[in-house]
């Protein structure tokens, strides 16, 4: 078995969130300036640290997003697009 732990993984921004958010290239910038306020990004596999992990950064295309009832966001259950950032 594998023990995976990661202090931080990524943001997120969807249109559901932010509707003041019209393209694709919003979403980008608000994912990318909330994953630039990560100040120590971390993750090991079995006890042992990945070094430079911000080497590690990606962003995603926009992807389609479905909110659940009862979902962490707190918004109402339904279907949005998104972009996320991350290590």
């Amino acid at each position: 078995m594998v023990g995976l732990q990661v202090g931080t993984a990524s943001s997120e921004c969807s249109y559901a969130e932010y509707a003041n958010l019209t393209h694709e290239y919003d979403l980008k910038d608000c994912a990318k300036e909330q994953q630039d306020h990560v100040v120590s990004p971390m993750a090991s596999i079995n006890g042992i640290e990945i070094p430079y992990l911000e080497n590690y950064r990606i962003q995603s295309n926009l992807f389609n997003l479905t909110l659940p009832a009862n979902n962490i966001l707190g918004l109402p259950p339904q279907s949005t697009q998104a972009v996320s950032d991350g290590n």
